[in-house]
């Protein structure tokens, strides 16, 4: 912490160092300490290996794929998938084993194929092994958080934006947009008023963060994009408050190409070596 740019008291020191509690700190020591998490790992900043999230009433840091990509890349690091599992007909999980010089390690990824069917179903499968592989890549290199994949089905845990020019907590994933439509993008027929709604069933939220990828893996819309859609078009509603009709909507217009898409800014690192499936997918880090 001694390179943060405002020495922080002592309680602030404490609740960041035993808590990880990142709120804790001011926008300028944010900043330097995403810097300083950066440069440990010999990451590239300006990519933006990590996003904030929410957890436990704590703002903490997940890894997105590029700090896995970089990770591999950096490192050496190979993975294998040693194995394939179907369980109960409704669960798809895969096991993929890293090795780093003389260590190995392994880790699981499993997703919900419940109601699934043809692309939609792939692209679960895929995502499980995506998951996997992604999770042992953290793992072998001693990082105990999450990745974007995991992020999108937590409950009550928002994804938080984080200016990364000043470090200054913008607010949550958009939980209070405004309810017009994005422009250019027709608003769903039969709008519904602000009514609490029924959480939605078991798997509907894993389906429908697999909906931000195409059908090689690759990340079409960020967490953020879709929130922000949900909000705009469901009176003010996030994700979790949708009933599973409703979601079949958001995947529909995923899958359409209806949800905007924001510039992204673009990066300054040359192009990294991927393995495998790693050229496939990206979060965030979820919804």
């Amino acid at each position: 912490m001694t390179n943060l740019s405002t020495t922080p008291d002592n309680n602030t020191i404490e609740q960041v160092i035993l808590g990880g509690d990142l709120a804790a700190l001011s926008p300028s020591q944010r900043m330097a300490y995403y810097g300083n998490v950066c440069s440990s790992l010999g990451l590239n900043p300006l990519t933006r290996p990590f996003q904030y999230i929410r957890l436990n009433n704590k703002l903490v840091l997940y890894a997105t794929r590029d700090c896995t990509d970089q990770l591999r890349n950096l490192n050496g690091i190979s993975i294998q998938i040693t194995g394939r599992e179907l369980i109960n007909d409704d669960v798809y999980l895969v096991t993929a084993m890293a090795t780093k010089g003389e260590r190995s390690d392994e880790s699981v990824g499993a997703v919900s194929i419940t109601g699934l069917k043809g692309e939609a179903k792939a692209n679960a499968l895929m995502r499980a092994e995506t998951k996997a592989k992604r999770r042992v890549t953290l793992s072998i290199n001693g990082l105990g958080m999450l990745d974007e994949t995991e992020v999108g089905t937590i409950p009550d845990a928002p994804l938080i934006l984080v200016d990364h020019q000043t470090g200054e907590i913008t607010g949550p994933a958009p939980v209070s947009l405004p309810a017009p439509t994005a422009p250019g993008v027709p608003p769903p027929t039969g709008r519904r008023p602000q009514r609490p709604a029924p959480r939605s069933s078991p798997g509907k939220l894993e389906q429908l963060d697999q909906a931000r990828y195409d059908s090689s893996m690759a990340e079409v819309y960020t967490p953020e994009e879709i929130v922000n859609y949900v909000c705009s078009n469901y009176a003010e509603r996030g994700p979790r408050e949708l009933v599973d009709a409703e979601i079949d909507e958001v995947i529909q217009a995923a899958l359409t190409g209806q949800i905007p898409v924001e510039r992204r800014q673009p990066r300054n690192a040359a192009p990294l070596e991927h393995t495998e499936v790693d050229d496939e997918i990206d979060a965030a880090n979820g919804y």
